[in-house]
């Protein structure tokens, strides 16, 4: 049993609220968005004898993938000790154990507790993850691509870019799906039966959990996921670096998709569902979202969406890293 579990999404699909669910048991415990395990050249480190912890990312939206330093004293250390913990490591699985450890402590969690890493770029990186570690596992959580969509519309992603980034996420679960230490749960799922959810990603970790009664009085209770993770969000949100995004209160369920998606909103996702996306090998999304349970009526809509010439620069600066690195 690997100490660590990766959680690896598309943004605004419920990974926060996941999160939060997840670090509301005695046996588990979920910090702020670290990035490290997000990064793909980190697990060259051993090979490497450094600890990396910047690379280009493989994401839509992001040029890096980075360690998110201000987020390690959620974890309880600092730079100086995660390097300490890596220097002591002879690969992955030695590091990942010790990081849990020093996080398990700071929480008062059981000894045997498993530690969740929630970063939605650990979707890019699973694959790896899974490969340096023979016992490691991962879950992946899949939300409505049409309200994931409308939610990323609201935190200024442009149209194609929101697509692109459902898309490229629901491609990367779908080359997973058959592999039995990948997890995919659904975000529908997680709000209309979360201490089941929570049961079953856990069973899967391999620590069975039946204390539903600890489980909501620690959910209810958890001030920790509001000061180091949700806090963060709601400074960025009165600051209007997300005009029409709203940030959930810790302790609450409500269900993101019961709200209206315009009719605008709803012309431009199927105007990306008409989009050939071939060119960043990504395959009909369509068949990928039905796959999942997600089915959509292709509409007539001449127009697919194009890459403003700002994102034609950010995947150009991307494609120039990959080559130089």
């Amino acid at each position: 049993m690997s100490r660590v579990v990766l959680i690896g999404s598309c943004p605004s699909s419920g990974s926060t609220l996941l999160a939060d669910l997840l670090d509301s048991t005695p046996v588990s415990a979920c910090g702020p968005e670290l990035g490290l395990f997000a990064v793909k050249n980190f697990y060259n480190s051993w090979e490497k004898g450094r600890l990396i912890t910047k690379d280009v990312s493989d994401s839509p939206y992001l040029l890096y993938s980075q360690l998110n330093r201000e987020n390690l004293s959620g974890y309880g250390i600092d730079l100086k000790i995660l390097e300490f913990i890596f220097k002591n490591s002879e690969n992955l699985r030695e590091f990942t154990t010790e990081f849990s450890n020093w996080f398990i402590t700071l929480r008062s969690r059981e000894p045997n507790a498993i530690t969740f890493e929630k970063t939605p770029q650990n979707i890019d990186t699973i694959r790896i993850f899974l490969e340096k570690d023979k016992h490691a596992k991962a879950v992946i959580i899949l939300r409505n691509p049409l309200y994931t969509f409308d939610s990323l519309i609201r935190r200024n992603f442009s149209p194609f870019l929101a697509f692109l980034t459902i898309a490229h996420c629901f491609q990367i679960a779908y080359t997973l799906k058959d592999n039995d230490r990948v997890l995919i749960v659904k975000y529908e799922d997680v709000v209309s039966q979360p201490f089941q959810t929570v049961q079953k990603i856990l069973a899967f970790s391999g620590i069975p959990f039946d204390d539903e009664e600890t489980f909501w009085k620690m959910f209810k209770n958890n001030t920790y996921r509001y000061y180091h993770d949700r806090l963060r969000d709601i400074i960025l949100f009165k600051n209007a670096v997300w005009k029409h995004w709203t940030v959930q209160k810790t302790g609450m369920i409500k269900n993101a998709n019961d709200r209206e998606v315009s009719e605008e909103i709803k012309k431009l996702f199927f105007r990306g569902l008409n989009t050939n996306l071939e060119k960043f090998n990504i395959s009909d999304p369509n068949d990928t979202f039905k796959f999942f349970g997600y089915e959509f009526l292709r509409q007539e809509e001449p127009l697919p969406l194009y890459p403003s010439f700002r994102e034609k620069i950010l995947f150009l600066k991307k494609k120039i890293l990959h080559f130089l690195l």
